[in-house]
């Protein structure tokens, strides 16, 4: 399955140039969690929003520019599990989506796990199958200092925030992100902090800094959705999706087991492995002179394409890909694919040529799948007839 129902053409484009208080304001109006950034209408990256929250920094006249981290760039058709891999490793709340080089859309994650709830390897699997954050939480008077550095820490987003009866809230970057850029000079500090330094009315007239004021603050304390260990992978999916959030408390019956993150769902679905019932020869790859990256990537786009096929052919096949370049003189070179996949009984060919080696494999690739499905409808047609 590929990604293209998931992808939105309607994102937030930042300049590199934007402050960061400009970047907040656009995203609380819109309710986006993030955005592309460009210099000079060249995406250049995403926000680190982590690298943000490590500095005192003056949201006003700090840009966004000085803050950024690379992502990946994925083809408008990659498979589901491709796509999951990749944005997991990135660490980033979306992935840039290109159809001919250019950027179209903006695939977030939980459009992604919407998708990936839709295939077959995620049907049975259930809330306790999967991995959860355990033992790891923050009292909801504790200063936000304290739980900034267990998220450091633990490299975790997402934090379930307690009291004397249980979880009381959850704190995630985002919140913290919103909050901490705007903060007022003045404002009540922990009372944990209050009562290290006496309680005195001394202690109660100093400015606290923002770090040292309750994470009760910043996080998220009403309406808290929970889910069960027995629920499914997509039952977690919908409610994440119907509500815009990214946790969930998880319980067994009425005891509380850990958190459940989209990150954590991504998790699952980027560690997928589908049994092969293919094998791939790479002829030529070796002679067309492209780097170790490049070749890395054409192992791996053919792979998962190769999935494709298989869930078209039903059968095990052997796939031949030849690669050849043209124009070694000129300033660019043109590759050429030729892609044959042999299966009981059938012989598919497809060529296709393109400056992109990669664009290159994947519309050998859409050619070949469309072969595939013609075969099928004939030899579906042929069946209707005989009956």
């Amino acid at each position: 399955m590929d990604i293209t129902a998931g992808i939105n053409k309607n994102f937030l484009r930042f300049d590199t140039e934007m402050s960061v208080s400009e970047m907040i304001g656009a995203l609380q109006k819109t309710g986006s969690r993030s955005g592309l950034v460009f210099r000079g209408g060249k995406f250049v990256g995403l926000v680190e929003k982590k690298k943000l929250l490590r500095v005192n920094l003056d949201p006003v006249r700090t840009k966004i520019g000085n803050y950024l981290h690379a992502a990946p760039v994925i083809n408008e058709h990659a498979d589901v599990i491709e796509t999951a891999y990749s944005l997991h490793q990135s660490n980033a709340d979306l992935v840039p989506v290109v159809s001919a080089n250019k950027i179209v859309g903006v695939l977030p994650v939980l459009a992604l796990l919407n998708l990936a709830a839709e295939i077959p390897e995620t049907n049975d699997v259930r809330v306790g199958d999967l991995r959860i954050l355990k033992n790891t939480r923050i009292m909801r008077n504790d200063p936000l200092s304290k739980a900034l550095k267990l998220m450091f820490t633990e490299k975790i987003d997402e934090l379930p925030v307690f009291d004397a009866q249980g979880v009381a809230g959850i704190l995630s970057y985002q919140d913290i992100l919103q909050k901490y850029t705007r903060w007022p000079a003045k404002r009540e500090s922990s009372a944990k902090m209050k009562k290290e330094k006496g309680g005195t009315r001394s202690a109660e007239a100093d400015v606290p800094t923002v770090a040292n004021l309750p994470v009760s603050s910043f996080s998220t304390n009403e309406n808290i959705k929970t889910i069960d260990l027995k629920d499914r992978f997509r039952d977690a999916v919908s409610m994440m999706n119907r509500h815009n959030i990214s946790a969930l408390p998880v319980y067994s019956g009425k005891e509380y087991v850990g958190l459940l993150t989209a990150k954590d769902l991504l998790r699952y679905v980027a560690s997928l492995e589908v049994p092969q019932n293919f094998n791939i020869q790479f002829l030529g790859l070796n002679d067309v002179n492209v780097t170790a990256y490049e070749k890395e990537s054409v192992q791996k786009v053919a792979a998962n394409e190769s999935f494709k096929l298989q869930r078209l052919i039903h059968n095990d096949f052997k796939l031949h890909l030849h690669f050849k370049s043209y124009d070694r003189d000129g300033a660019r070179r043109k590759y050429s694919v030729t892609l044959r996949v042999d299966y009981p009984g059938k012989l598919v060919e497809a060529t296709a040529t393109d400056w992109e080696i990669i664009t290159a494999l994947r519309k050998a690739f859409d050619g070949a799948k469309n072969e595939v499905q013609k075969m099928f409808r004939k030899t579906q047609g042929r069946r209707v007839k005989s009956r």
